[in-house]
């Protein structure tokens, strides 16, 4: 029983230890380039280095770098957009993508499954994703969400209940109830 209580925190020391290890060889590689550019070390020096420098990055595991390079171009831009858009949980989408109404509106286009439905579907697996592990068809499809809910949000039906009408279910479709506001 105490070796499993010990193992999170061995592998944490791993991590940390592969993590001081990749700093020694980052550093270490910058010094022998130095060495070997500016105080005329031999060559292989340099080479060395870059070396170095080229395996200090793999050895820590991807989940560990919290480096905002890391994630995909405009995913900071379109975040709070997206939050402010998709205003259902995976669950309560997932729900709503069964039901007869969902099915009953938006363009199939010849294919049986109209476009919102899908996009619902990759809607919910987004919502399920870390946010660092977001690809950049991911952030894509995000933005896409974004401009759908406040394109069709600004054409509100005025004389029709709103509750049930093919306006909600659509952007309930993409994530949008606009009951919850």
């Amino acid at each position: 029983m105490t070796v499993l209580r010990s193992a999170p925190l061995l592998a944490l020391a791993a991590l940390a230890a592969l993590a001081a290890l990749a700093a020694l060889a980052e550093i270490g590689g910058a010094w022998l380039v130095w060495q070997a550019v500016r105080e005329g070390r031999p060559w292989w020096w340099a080479g060395l280095g870059v070396h170095l420098q080229g395996a200090a990055r793999p050895a820590v595991p991807q989940g560990l770098s919290m480096a905002k390079d890391d994630r995909p171009e405009g995913l900071d831009d379109v975040w709070d957009d997206w939050q402010d858009a998709v205003t259902m949980t995976p669950k309560q989408l997932e729900e709503w993508l069964e039901t007869d109404e969902s099915m009953s509106v938006g363009d199939t286009g010849g294919k049986g499954e109209s476009t919102g439905h899908e996009s619902g579907r990759r809607i919910v697996t987004i919502l399920r994703t870390k946010k660092d592990d977001l690809t950049e068809d991911d952030v894509a499809h995000m933005r896409k969400v974004v401009g759908y809910v406040h394109r069709h949000r600004a054409q509100e039906p005025t004389e029709e209940d709103v509750k049930t009408s093919k306006w909600r279910y659509s952007l309930m479709n993409w994530g949008n109830d606009p009951l919850d506001d």
